[in-house]
């Protein structure tokens, strides 16, 4: 194998630091939580995954009913399905919407979908595994 000489091209995404090239991507993501009644989050798990939401980690919450912000929001039962997901920023909002849709969440008692933008992750295996960036993307 030839060793790359001053001569050598290198293209764009290569010349650039690790840290500039996930810095792009970084600003479109974001991070989708879906609270819903236990027993539910498998539900949305699959859709998540038609929707090519290759990031989800599905855990059970509990909860105290009857504090105002809860009853606020829809979430009666002190048992739920915590659904915690990646998504690029571009599709927050169609995602969002299908889940809307689908689960009927902008009904009292169905759950609640956000999402929250992330910021920063602590390094590049872990954003291209939260995220499902393809190796080209990382790799100098």
């Amino acid at each position: 194998m030839n060793k790359p000489t001053s001569e050598t091209p290198v293209s764009d995404s290569a010349a650039k630091p690790l840290q500039e090239r996930c810095a792009d991507f970084m600003k479109r993501i974001e991070v989708l939580i879906t609270i819903v009644d236990r027993g539910k989050g498998d539900k949305i798990v699959q859709a998540l995954r038609e929707s090519k939401v290759t990031y989800n980690l599905s855990s059970v919450g509990y909860g105290a009913s009857g504090l105002a912000l809860v009853d606020m929001l829809g979430l009666t039962s002190t048992e739920k399905d915590i659904i915690i997901s990646v998504v690029p920023e571009e599709r927050a909002h169609e995602i969002l919407n299908i889940l809307l849709y689908k689960f009927d969440l902008d009904k009292p008692d169905k759950g609640i979908a956000f999402t929250v933008p992330i910021s920063g992750v602590s390094g590049p295996i872990a954003l291209k595994y939260i995220s499902g960036v393809q190796n080209h993307i990382l790799k100098p």
